[in-house]
Parts: structure tokens; sequence; C-alpha cells
């Protein structure tokens, strides 16, 4: 294997389009410029895209990436930048091998840990084994779809393989319209205004919408800071809706929703939830949402020990067999600060919205 003669270095400006399309070739997925360039150079909390993105070159071609995704994060008392590694690509032409992978992990190691002491992620199969054994991942916890059923559709469909499809839709649509109605005719808080909104940009009420992040901030140690020009960039282009509820002008919770059709099932995610009360309220009204639009059930994931993993098996969710957990692992530059700090679950916040899996 050739394993010599490429450059590690930075990201220089211009490199994007060349990247992306190294992307395409080693996932065999389209992405569009503008979104490599939403991801890594819109960032409110990059400065410097050359600070977290590593670059492998070989007569003049990128052969290789390793980036991370900056983070602006509590930890403890401190506000940190913090790195979570995506796309890790080898051009598999450049027949380079994991030496080539290791020096970019290195080099990524040492400009992103100018603004921090670790990194964190949530790696699939196959990362994860290599960072165990290569990269010292050290796990903390596991990220836990919490599952809400809404219908009845893909239970017919696996119990009753013969039943026509028209009937098993028309079942479905009637177990939502129950549902709904159920939820209509319980109690109501009548003090409590509801809205729907396409972007956080639309958001009018921006100092009530940083009071209530910034109590989401207090209750964690360790959590993903959601200021308003982050929330806007990282629904920027998304397929979402807001839900908002609201107490005598106060913002007192949201939620980050998307509908998905999936192979056997339309699937409703809650990408993020924030919340000082109500939160019975805030559940209800996103459960509405996803009846009104037919999904057969709701996902929403949190770290296992995270308190409001409570709230929300409180209202109904659970855990599911179809839906296993992922882990969540954190990683040390220079040394072991806080490591008994990082490796406890319950320290942490963090929901599909803080992973590069949506």
């Amino acid at each position: 294997m050739v394993e010599k003669n490429f450059e590690i270095r930075p990201y220089k400006e211009g490199e994007g389009e060349a990247i992306n399309n190294l992307f395409e070739k080693v996932f065999h997925k389209k992405r569009s410029f503008k979104e490599w360039k939403w991801k890594f150079l819109d960032n409110p909390a990059v400065d410097d895209p050359s600070d977290w993105i590593s670059i492998a070159e070989r007569e003049g071609s990128i052969i290789g990436h390793y980036a991370s995704i900056s983070l602006e994060m509590k930890v403890g008392d401190r506000i940190i930048k913090t790195p979570q590694p995506v796309d890790s690509m080898i051009d598999p032409d450049s027949k380079a091998g994991i030496k080539l992978f290791r020096q970019l992990n290195k080099h990524n190691v040492e400009i992103t840990s100018k603004h921090t002491y670790f990194g964190f992620g949530f790696p699939n199969e196959t990362a994860y084994k290599v960072g165990k054994k290569m990269l010292g991942y050290m796990d903390t916890g596991r990220m836990i779809p919490l599952f809400r059923r809404l219908g009845v559709r893909t239970i017919i469909k696996r119990r009753l393989t013969w039943l026509p499809a028209l009937i098993i839709d028309i079942l479905h649509k009637l177990m939502c319209f129950i549902y709904a109605f159920l939820l209509k005719t319980g109690k109501t808080d009548k003090s409590v205004d509801v809205s729907l909104y396409d972007s956080f940009s639309e958001i009018e009420n921006r100092e009530s919408l940083e009071s209530l992040c910034n109590a989401m901030k207090d209750r964690y140690e360790i959590i993903n800071i959601r200021t308003i020009p982050y929330l806007i960039w990282r629904y920027t282009g998304r397929e979402i809706k807001i839900i908002t509820i609201e107490s005598e002008n106060e913002m007192t919770g949201f939620a980050v929703v998307t509908v998905e059709e999936e192979e056997e099932s339309r699937t409703g995610y809650i990408l993020d939830i924030v919340y000082k009360d109500k939160v019975t309220v805030l559940i209800n009204e996103t459960v509405r949402y996803f009846l009104d639009r037919k999904a057969d059930f709701i996902l929403c994931a949190l770290i296992d020990g995270d308190p409001m993993a409570e709230d929300l098996k409180k209202s109904g969710f659970s855990e599911h067999t179809s839906f296993k957990p992922f882990p969540l692992v954190y990683f040390h530059f220079h040394s072991k600060e806080g490591d008994d700090f990082l490796k406890n679950p319950s320290n942490w916040h963090l929901t599909y919205s803080d992973s590069d899996r949506f």
C-alpha cells in the first residue's frame, strides 16, 4: 500500500467543492455544495474552518478528510467549543491505509484542542470499534430512542398480511381520529397559547426564547448551548416545524419536529424539546401535530439517565426493541481532565438535534 507522499494540513479556503466530491464518492450519497457550506462554514460556532477540518493532499488532489463540527457547550462552569467528528473519509483509489487515517485524526486533535480538552460523538458500529481500538473512545452512556405509538398500521401490516392496503389505511386513520379526539376533549390549559413556525427566525419574542434556552442550559452540567443564531443555523433548509407554548407572553417550551416517510411507516421525530414547565401541554400539542399528519409513531432520543426522559415516559413514551440505542462516547486530547465528570451520563443532555445523524 502506498502510505507516503501525502501532506496532512488544515483546510484552505475554496476547497469545499473538492471535499464534497470526495464525500459523494466515498459515501455514495448526493450532497449539494450549499449543504456542505452550511455544515462547515456557516456554523456560528466556527470562526475559522481551518481550526476544524483536516485534509490529506497528494499531488494537488484531496485524498483524505477528517472534520469536526464545532458546538458551543456548557461543561460544568465553563463555556467550550467542543468538536464532534464527522465525515471521516479516504479516497479508495488512493490506496492509502490506516496510517493515513491515524495521521488525519492526530492532526484534527491538534487543531481542535486549542478550543477544548475533549470531544464527543455518536459513532456507528464500525466507527465505534475503530475508535475504541485506535482513537481512545471512552463510553459515557447511550442515546435511547423513546417511542410512542399513534396508530395501528404497522402492527396490522405485520400481523395481518392478507388485509388489503385500503382497509389498513382506513383503520389507521380511524385510530388517529379517535386519539386526536380524546386529546381535544381532555383537560386543557386555557392559559397557554400554542404557535407553529417554520423557522426560528420567524419568532418575534426573542427575549423570551433566549430566556427559555438559558433556563434549559442551567438545568444541565453538559449541554449544547441553544443560542438564537445557533437555532436559526441548525435548522436552515430543513423541513421542520417548531411548536411553541407561551403563558402570559412568556415562552415556556418548544419542540422541533419533522415527519419522515419510511419504507413501512410514517415516523414523527422530535428533534429537540426544551421547556421550563407545562411539559404535558407541550407533549400533547406535539402528539396532536403528528396525529394530524397521520404518523404511525413518534421517536425522541435522549441520553439514558437524563431526567427529561422520565417526563416523556410519564407521557406515554417508552423504549422499544425495534429501535436500538446508540453509543455516546468522549475522548481526551492531552490529559484525562474531568474524566469522572465526563463519564457520568446523568451530566449530559443531548437530543437528535445534537447529532450529525439528523
